[in-house]
């Protein structure tokens, strides 16, 4: 192997239980050095992540495992690691053929069907890396998979044969190329290269939770800015996960907020909304306000926008803005879509009534939501457009007929508040704790799941990390 350290010390066997397992029982026990890999002709008990075999096919799959020392890198950066491996195997793969992609956290796919898993078991020493397992396994040359309808192999996309031994020496080289520049700390770069690596990223794709079906893409949670006329244009930018980058620190600093009052949005009249917050010069949050002393509350905000704002007004078009509030000195209710009288608002109190406070009931909104550091985490991690199923009956063709309606989701205060709760409670508590989470029916339970998921695939434990 053309290699400095990887493959070196390279232990082969006809079969084994399991790569992993053995590279895992004599890691610590006998001296081996880095880079030792074992590979195995047949693996008949194979793992892979969540506990999931790897299901192998004699001399038609390349299943094998490497052991590592990353004693230099912290156990904050343990994913870096993750990124590293997979990058190295896509890089792999893609010298064959271009389109193989990484599928979170550690697949590699072909299309829409897996041809790699890669599974990484980590020995800590207190705080500290002592060894990696790398375990990877490939389907190299074979033509049927026994309940496997998503698995593909090599041959299958390329139509050819491959010499397993062969595939795994380039798997070597690319591996420890990766894992030279993990180790002279190019977090940024692997981070990024793996991000435009990912399987459907920036591409639009139908997304199901439970009864709700929605499109969106990676880019839009992620937020990347605009290309325009060959130009890349970065409207705002967002709170960096750690200090590594003051560069980037002043840019987030640098982003400017406005609110201004009584917003005249009309060249037809005279008629503006109360206040309306702008970030770096666009729209993105409208409100009317009320006040119980006058006699007036949150539905008279609710008529207002209803029957005296124009919702084919360009600043009130569907997406134009993030979302508009009602609001009096009790309660808030909230819409992203205005439609005249179909508008629909929802509450956005904290609890079904706001509890008295020394101050307004409803001051949490401009403490807690309208803040510059809560909307940008708002538009960067919770706002998307999703796409809904309506169920109609056609009475011409007497069946029932689907409608697909787009929607502009904007978290609710209770989700808003648990997925915050839980980013300032796991820093806390570390990994491997359970968390019981009460929801009623129709809550939005999915789209809180999801918005935990994305918080943690970037969760630091601290600034510095």
């Amino acid at each position: 192997m053309e290699t400095l350290f990887i493959g070196k010390n390279y232990l082969k066997f006809e079969e084994l239980s399991s790569t992993n397992s053995w590279l895992m029982e004599r890691s610590s026990a006998q001296d081996l050095p880095e880079g030792t890999v074992v590979f195995a002709a047949n693996q008949i008990a194979g793992k892979g992540q969540r506990g999931e075999g790897w299901f192998s096919e004699l001399s038609s799959s390349l299943t094998f495992s490497v052991l590592l020392k990353p004693t230099f890198l912290p156990i904050s950066n343990a994913y870096d690691l993750s990124i590293c491996i997979a990058l190295s195997v896509h890089d792999c793969l893609n010298e064959l053929r271009p389109g193989f992609k990484i599928k979170w956290p550690n697949d590699i796919y072909f299309q829409d069907q897996k041809v790699a898993g890669i599974l990484i078991e980590n020995q800590l020493n207190k705080s500290s890396y002592q060894n990696a397992v790398v375990g990877i396994g490939l389907n190299v040359n074979q033509m049927s998979f026994v309940n496997l309808p998503n698995a593909i192999s090599l041959k299958q996309i390329l139509g050819l044969s491959f010499p397993v031994e062969k595939v795994l020496e380039s798997l070597c080289e690319t591996i420890e190329a990766r894992y030279l520049q993990l180790r002279v700390g190019k977090y940024d770069a692997l981070k990024k290269e793996y991000l435009q690596s990912l399987y459907r990223y920036n591409e639009l794709h139908v997304f199901r939770a439970e009864n709700i079906e929605f499109k969106a893409t990676i880019i839009d949670v992620l937020r990347n800015g605009v290309k325009d006329r060959g130009e890349y244009l970065t409207l705002c930018h967002f709170e960096p996960k750690s200090d590594l980058n003051p560069d980037h620190l002043k840019l987030y600093q640098a982003n400017q907020f406005t609110v201004l009052r009584q917003l005249h949005y009309s060249n037809k009249n005279e008629n503006s909304i109360d206040m309306g917050l702008f970030l770096n010069g666009l729209p993105i949050v409208t409100m009317e306000l009320k006040n119980q002393l006058t006699g007036q509350n949150v539905k008279h905000s609710e008529n207002q926008y209803k029957n005296d704002r124009d919702y084919k007004e360009p600043l009130l078009q569907f997406k134009r803005c993030m979302v508009h509030f009602c609001v009096d000195n009790n309660k808030v209710s909230m819409t992203t879509d205005l439609n005249g009288l179909k508008t629909r608002f929802l509450p956005y109190n904290r609890n079904l009534e706001n509890p008295p406070v020394k101050g307004y009931r409803t001051e949490y909104l401009w403490k807690e939501i309208l803040t510059p550091v809560s909307i940008l985490d708002i538009i960067e991690n919770f706002v998307h457009v999703s796409e809904e199923k309506e169920f109609l009956f056609n009475t011409s063709t007497d069946k029932i007929e689907t409608k697909k309606i787009p929607r502009l989701i904007f978290p609710r205060y209770h989700q808003l508040d648990l997925i915050r709760k839980f980013r300032k409670q796991i820093k806390v508590d570390g990994v491997g704790t359970n968390y019981l989470v009460q929801h009623t029916t129709g809550s939005g339970k999915s789209y809180s799941i999801g918005w935990l998921s994305h918080l943690l695939t970037s969760l630091y434990k601290s600034s510095n990390d």
